[in-house]
């Protein structure tokens, strides 16, 4: 009888330890499927603002106000937040690097090509070299995934274009 009863706590303690283990295999699962989720959603949250009427005029503007050369204290800073908010959610891992690449990746390089000068004077000016550093980051990433998918750099000349594309956007 004691022999049955030891059998049967130990049956009981394993099929307890499979027990276990199906639920925390099954947790992190679900764990996994809910962040995957929030990534998606998070992407498409971006996306809609980036290309909502705010944004869309604030690309226009910005736009507009660097191809005219116009002095630092007429430049809005809104494009910039953006892709600075987009780099700490990414680091954060709330976004999925690759998605956002793909998405914004051009975006990103050549707005950060466009405004880099404008941010450097800005550290100088407020003594803050930390200023949209988050911004420079993503940028530098992006770039470094451009060059892994054998795309080239951005030229002068495309940078211009790219300016003038924004510049003209339809509201």
């Amino acid at each position: 009888m004691d022999l049955y009863l030891v059998l049967g706590t130990w049956a009981l303690v394993v099929v307890t330890l499979a027990l276990v283990g199906v639920t925390f295999w099954m947790a992190r699962s679900q764990a996994r499927a809910v962040q995957d989720d929030l990534r998606a959603r998070l992407q498409l949250q971006f996306i809609d603002r980036f290309d909502g009427p705010k944004m869309v005029k604030a690309r226009k503007d910005l736009a507009h106000l660097l191809l005219a050369k116009a002095s630092p204290d007429q430049i809005t800073e809104t494009v910039m937040d953006f892709f600075e908010d987009m780099s700490l959610f990414l680091r954060r891992g709330y976004l999925d690097e690759e998605l956002i690449w793909s998405t914004f990746g051009f975006y990103g390089v050549r707005w950060w090509a466009a405004c880099g000068s404008y941010v450097l004077s800005e550290r100088a000016r407020q003594s803050d070299s930390t200023l949209f550093t988050d911004f420079e980051d993503l940028a530098k990433r992006f770039l470094a995934r451009d060059k892994k998918a054998g795309l080239a750099e951005a030229t002068p000349s495309d940078l211009e274009q790219f300016l003038r594309d924004e510049r003209d956007l339809e509201k």
